[in-house]
């Protein structure tokens, strides 16, 4: 059987009918996520033992050895989240790990990959695309409606701003919302404070049209009473932290649907 290669760096596994190619050439995360995403592929979410000893046997019989290598979960508070929202439920961490040294996670040269470990996104790893599924399909959709905005305003201000752009100031009300709101300003290379609509009304976490909701994404300590608006905390991966809301900050709008 042939398969097609998009790129030298390619190795294509036929073990997989071509679901999954392994990329020779070192990226940054993001830059590794967006090259599988413009291929209609993404990070491979290594969702079971099977598919992570079939990826290390083809590394062997390519000749890849003692490289580190970029998969897609990520690491979201105590959380290990796939690019698509879920919960990533095959977690061989290496002893010690996570140990919050970067949310982004790869298969780590210390134990022939048959480890995880989470490190800074910026480093430059060999990845691993796997086709695109529906809960990707659907977040690829979503990313795409989110326009990041690094201009600061205060929160009153921010939900006016969308609207001269005929979209509304971005909800974060479920797991599969945070990640893609985490996802847009990763892919985007951003990391400021942003405004959201989320704030507090008493002990309820409440969006600009009043609605009540269950989820929350707050980082450790917070709330800590600073002030009634959230914010995703640029110094915190982007987790939330309630500020004032006077304060001026950044913005991520989403189209109105």
């Amino acid at each position: 059987m042939g398969y097609v290669c998009y790129d030298e760096s390619a190795v294509t596994t036929p073990i997989f009918d071509n679901q999954y190619r392994i990329f020779t050439d070192k990226k940054k995360y993001r830059e590794a996520a967006q090259a599988c995403m413009d291929q209609g592929m993404m990070l491979t979410d290594l969702r079971d033992e099977n598919v992570h000893y079939t990826i290390l046997e083809k590394m062997q019989q390519q000749g890849i050895t003692n490289e580190n290598i970029w998969i897609g979960p990520r690491t979201v508070g105590s959380l290990l989240l796939t690019m698509s929202g879920s919960m990533a439920t095959y977690q061989p961490f290496a002893k010690g790990e996570p140990n919050g040294d970067g949310p982004c996670v790869h298969l780590w040269n210390n134990y022939n990959g048959e480890k995880l470990n989470d490190v800074s996104c910026n480093n430059k790893y060999m990845y691993i695309c796997e086709e695109q599924d529906d809960a990707m399909k659907n977040m690829v959709g979503l990313l795409d409606s989110l326009d990041v905005n690094e201009q600061k305003v205060k929160w009153d201000e921010s939900g006016p701003a969308c609207a001269n752009k005929g979209m509304q100031l971005a909800k974060d009300n479920s797991q599969v919302a945070h990640m893609s709101l985490l996802n847009k300003l990763l892919l985007e290379d951003v990391n400021k404070d942003m405004w959201i609509d989320v704030r507090k009304q008493g002990s309820d976490i409440i969006s600009s049209d009043g609605q009540v909701q269950s989820y929350t994404a707050f980082h450790t300590g917070q709330p800590d009473g600073n002030g009634d608006c959230i914010q995703l905390w640029s110094s915190h991966k982007h987790q939330w932290d309630d500020d004032s809301c006077t304060r001026t900050k950044g913005y991520i709008c989403e189209e109105d649907i």
